[in-house]
């Protein structure tokens, strides 16, 4: 799907999806040597001998982990590893306070995945949760987070090699030289001359704004949002009227749910008109394939 031969160089403004969207970071990342590079420049001093994709993403479906038939699915961004750990790295632009739990849940998925059937417990590999933020979640202004479970009156760490790792590329501090020209290209698009990584991220991120694959499916992503905003809205409408005569906050949520699955079914139904496959419209609807099928 991506072209990255002599690729048109545009304006920053001609770039509308940029490194930071979700799906455009889950593209650039399947490169290997750009996950590889990626890793040093996060773990510096350290050499990653290899980097393997375990999920290919694709513009239709972001890697899914699912953990039980009644379990929440986890939208991997990047899903990697090398010789000895595991890695996934998730770009975070909206600052939606949940990031501890999401940390618990993304390393408790993660390990669900990769352990296999039988096997020992102590087989578990090192992990590293990895998140890039375009905030800082915990207001120290540090420009990487580095976390481990243990206790704090003994200084005592588990040992279960599980970490969460969030950068903020925000910081307004003294940023390590290896992480300055990533967070100047994520939070600017400033494009650093002297950089070689940066130069080859920003190419896969130009072949991209010309995929008409990606380019159909942000269609859809941004369609999708602005009728789950008229669904809240017109929901929110209709919750405060019968919030008057049952109780403003019940009417409120009942009147938000119903406007928010009107929207989603209406949806479904328009992408299913336009033939796209059930497994496409269930990872960005939400909906079981049984709810389609009966569409």
């Amino acid at each position: 799907m991506k072209n990255t031969k002599n690729p048109k160089k545009p304006d920053a403004t001609e770039i509308k999806y940029p490194f930071s969207n979700q799906l455009i970071f889950a593209l650039v990342m399947e490169d290997e040597q750009l996950c590889k590079e990626l890793l040093e420049r996060i773990f510096r001093g350290q050499h990653i001998k290899e980097v393997k994709i375990l999920d290919k993403v694709s513009a239709k479906s972001e890697a899914s982990i699912v953990t039980g038939v009644s379990s929440k699915s986890v939208r991997m961004d990047v899903l990697f590893e090398d010789r000895t750990s595991w890695f996934n790295i998730e770009m975070q632009v909206e600052n939606r306070k949940d990031l501890p739990f999401r940390s618990r849940y993304y390393s408790a998925a993660l390990d669900v995945r990769n352990l296999k059937k039988g096997a020992e417990y102590t087989s578990l590999n090192p992990s590293y949760i990895i998140f890039i933020c375009q905030f800082d979640p915990f207001g120290r202004d540090e420009a990487l987070y580095f976390f481990q479970r243990m206790d704090p009156q003994k200084s005592l760490p588990l040992g279960d090699e599980s970490y969460i790792i969030v950068l903020n590329t925000r910081c307004s501090r003294k940023v390590p030289d290896s992480l300055k020209a990533i967070f100047d290209y994520i939070n600017e698009g400033k494009v650093s001359t002297d950089d070689g990584f940066i130069g080859k991220i920003h190419n896969e991120v130009v072949a991209l704004q010309q995929d008409e694959e990606v380019a159909q499916i942000m269609t859809m992503e941004e369609e999708y949002e602005r009728r789950n905003t008229a669904a809240r809205r017109e929901g929110l409408e209709q919750g405060l009227e019968q919030g008057r005569a049952e109780g403003e906050a019940a009417g409120i949520k009942k009147g938000r749910a119903e406007g928010e699955a009107a929207a989603t079914l209406k949806l479904a139904r328009v992408m299913k008109a336009k033939g796209l496959d059930t497994g496409a419209i269930a990872e960005i609807t939400a909906l079981s394939a049984e709810e389609i099928d009966k569409l």
